[in-house]
């Protein structure tokens, strides 16, 4: 992707940034972000049937940017948007459609993400608020759900919101009063208004707002101090999240960057998984039956030594190290796997793997 190619949406989301746009503009909006390589080269009348409005509504929606009409809003594109490859013409079924539409979700997320200061802004402001309120209503919760699911696996201490109500300003201020600095919200459409109060109140109790939204221009950019735009899918019945979802995820690896005991949080999950026999993993034993992942046998010994190691059975994450520093992945070793930390001199205790069982 060409330096060019890859500033043009963040180019048409400063365009709609900070600007009250109607529903209907938001997804006049939304479809030139979707095309921005076609889109200074499209006539009024080809955006409102790609966008399935009026022509009219093309029209005005030039003049809530600030132009005097449409073709002054061509130009403007034509300045800041670069010629991109040509489109793909191959006919396509309504699924494959979706599908690429997507596809072109993630491209505009990887070329907004060419600046990582806003995401790592961000996860270092979530990383410090203990607790950490995760918001998210009606089609937005099984994002915010899914965020403080894994969130969990490193922060101490997450809440997740995702029922609105009367109760909702109350676990709000139960959180700010327990020590909350920062609060993240998924917001993606359809916008409730019990979710802009909610933000509204989190804002007045003193949470630093950190939204993740289908666009600049989405209702919620008033009511949030910090806002990560990722586009929405809506070719089909219901709306694709896919670019959302994966927001969430670039977001947590944010988080863990500036959590240093992030690792540590997960051997601890890792040691009770095993101890439990979580997960099925690995092939399955002479019985036919799945293994089971950490049904390990151990054996505690004191050691002393001058310079002495301990050895650690590491069955459900790795530790890779990179330039940048810490990153987390998730394997599914099909044995367990020893991981060599050096350790001051004295006594101390070494786990020893005797045996694995399905």
């Amino acid at each position: 992707m060409s330096h060019g190619a890859a500033v043009a949406p963040s180019r048409l989301y400063q365009l709609f940034e900070g600007r009250r746009l109607t529903p209907t503009q938001r997804r006049i909006a939304h479809c030139l972000v979707r095309r921005t390589a076609a889109a200074p080269f499209l006539s009024s009348v080809e955006l409102a049937q790609l966008a399935g409005v009026s022509q009219p509504s093309v029209t005005r929606f030039a003049v809530a940017l600030g132009f005097d009409g449409y073709p002054a809003l061509r130009r403007h594109l034509r300045d800041v948007v670069p010629a991109g490859p040509a489109v793909d013409a191959r006919p396509a079924n309504p699924y494959q459609q979706a599908v690429r539409a997507e596809i072109d979700n993630l491209l505009q997320l990887a070329s907004l993400l060419a600046d990582p200061g806003p995401v790592e802004t961000a996860g270092r402001l979530l990383a410090a608020s203990r607790p950490l309120p995760v918001l998210g209503l009606r089609a937005s919760a099984a994002q915010a759900c899914g965020f403080a699911y894994f969130a969990a696996k490193v922060h101490p201490d997450v809440r997740l919101l995702d029922e609105g109500g009367s109760s909702l300003a109350d676990r709000i201020d139960a959180a700010r009063h327990a020590g909350a600095s920062a609060l993240l919200c998924f917001a993606l459409p359809r916008h409730p208004v019990e979710l802009l109060d909610a933000l509204d109140h989190a804002r007045d109790a003193g949470l630093t707002v950190v939204t993740i939204a289908d666009g600049t221009y989405a209702p919620v950019a008033a009511h949030s101090d910090m806002l990560l735009p990722a586009a929405v899918g809506t070719g089909l019945v219901f709306d694709t999240v896919s670019a959302p979802m994966l927001l969430g995820q670039v977001l947590l690896e944010a988080m863990c960057d500036r959590m240093p005991d992030a690792q540590a949080h997960l051997e601890e999950f890792d040691a009770r998984a095993a101890a439990r026999g979580l997960f099925v993993d690995g092939p399955p034993g002479e019985d036919g039956r799945p293994s089971r992942c950490g049904k390990v046998h151990l054996r505690l010994h004191a050691v002393h030594r001058s310079e002495a190691h301990r050895d650690v059975a590491q069955l459900g994450s790795a530790l890779d190290w990179g330039s940048r520093g810490r990153r987390f992945k998730s394997c599914r070793p099909d044995r367990a796997k020893g991981l060599r930390r050096r350790e001051p001199a004295g006594t101390l205790f070494v786990w020893v793997v005797s045996g694995l069982r399905g």
